[in-house]
């Protein structure tokens, strides 16, 4: 989340596609690629559903993970920590949760924070569920670790 936002403006002004690794045909989440745009140049409803879909709001992923049968939550995100606490509180609210941590709950040194991803991507690959981001070289990479 930290840093993508000026870059999911770029990938929607473009009408660019998934990483190749989050697009097995075996996932059930798909992205229609839209036509009405490229270049750097695209629709307002094209960088609506790019927005959407690549730096969502928090009320559009509590929307997204409440369609799922969950029980737990792990947010993987290098996203400011007041907003990491104001999902998590929107997710609380939002159904019945037996418990939900992010990347920012890990209680680690400063020399272990150069290898947080990986501690991310090893508890992605190991879920039940894995919501991500097509964009993401992160979620890519875990999409291809689990295939």
């Amino acid at each position: 989340r930290g840093d993508f936002q000026d870059h999911c403006i770029h990938l929607g002004k473009w009408s660019s596609n998934w990483n190749v690794f989050n697009m097995f045909p075996e996932f059930s989440d798909k992205f229609q690629r839209p036509t009405d745009g490229g270049w750097g140049k695209t629709s307002e409803k094209n960088m609506q559903m790019h927005m959407q879909r690549c730096f969502p709001t928090i009320d559009q992923i509590v929307e997204k993970v409440s369609e799922q049968p969950l029980t737990h939550i792990y947010i993987m995100t290098n996203g400011v920590v007041a907003w990491v606490e104001e999902l998590k509180e929107a997710c609380w609210n939002s159904g019945n949760w037996d418990q939900i941590q992010s990347s920012c709950d890990l209680d680690i040194t400063w020399e272990q924070k150069f290898v947080v991803q990986a501690l991310d991507m090893l508890v992605a690959q190991r879920s039940e569920l894995l919501i991500r981001n097509g964009w993401l070289s992160l979620t890519s990479n875990i999409a291809m670790l689990c295939m």
